[in-house]
């Protein structure tokens, strides 16, 4: 069992490399036409979102660990040094992507109507959208990541941090509530939920465990308590 000061020093975990891998492979699997085909194995894939719902745990883990670690180094991390690397890293190509789609849909294509939808794209907001622009449609997850990153900061800078696990606690409860409960109890479908399904209740449990984890492990006493699971 790793010691706290050695989970401290780790700077990569590579352990969760293995583990991307394999989401990422349970992702193309649910995409591809030839799962379907296979109906004795195509029940261990179709549902490759579970994959996607590790790699939000993932990012609510890593980014708060990020956050936690620089703070403990300095004394305080930067927001605006935390948004400046994420902008330099994701918006360059994110745009490039979003406007040769733009361009091939409105312009190459003729559909004038999916000019409404480019808001969406540039204020990251493609998770509530039921219909998108060409192959934009996987740009929902990277919307609710940019979310993430705009939000959550921002609340571990100037929120108590005791605070912390009950707020998260509060919003997985939320969301089981809602979104699995309420809905399901009244008639709702996730279908007929539509906007507010898809841009509030798929990733929300999942990325506010990973942040949820990072917080307890930077604790001696929360580290000593999960390690050993």
């Amino acid at each position: 069992m790793p010691s706290y000061d050695r989970y401290l020093a780790t700077r990569h975990f590579g352990s969760l490399d293995g583990l991307r891998f394999l989401c990422i492979g349970a992702v193309i699997w649910h995409h591809a036409p030839l799962s379907l085909e296979m109906a004795d194995l195509s029940i261990l894939f179709v549902r490759g979102h579970v994959g996607v719902d590790f790699f939000f745990v993932l990012s609510g883990f890593l980014i708060t660990t990020l956050l936690l670690r620089e703070e403990a180094a300095k004394g305080r991390f930067s927001l605006r040094g935390f948004y400046w690397r994420r902008a330099l890293r994701i918006l360059p190509a994110y745009y490039l992507v979003v406007g040769l789609a733009a361009f091939n849909a409105i312009v190459l294509n003729g559909r004038s109507e999916d000019i409404a939808l480019v808001p969406y794209y540039i204020f990251f907001l493609s998770n509530f959208l039921t219909e998108h622009i060409g192959l934009l449609d996987p740009t929902w997850s990277l919307s609710v990541e940019e979310q993430y990153y705009l939000i959550w900061p921002a609340l571990l800078l100037l929120l108590p941090r005791r605070w912390l696990p009950t707020l998260l606690l509060g919003l997985i409860a939320l969301h089981l509530t809602v979104f699995l409960g309420l809905f399901d109890r009244i008639g709702i479908t996730a279908i007929e939920a539509g906007p507010l399904r898809i841009g509030l209740g798929d990733a929300t449990p999942a990325i506010f465990m990973g942040s949820l984890a990072a917080i307890a492990l930077n604790s001696r006493a929360g580290f000593g308590r999960i390690a050993p699971l």
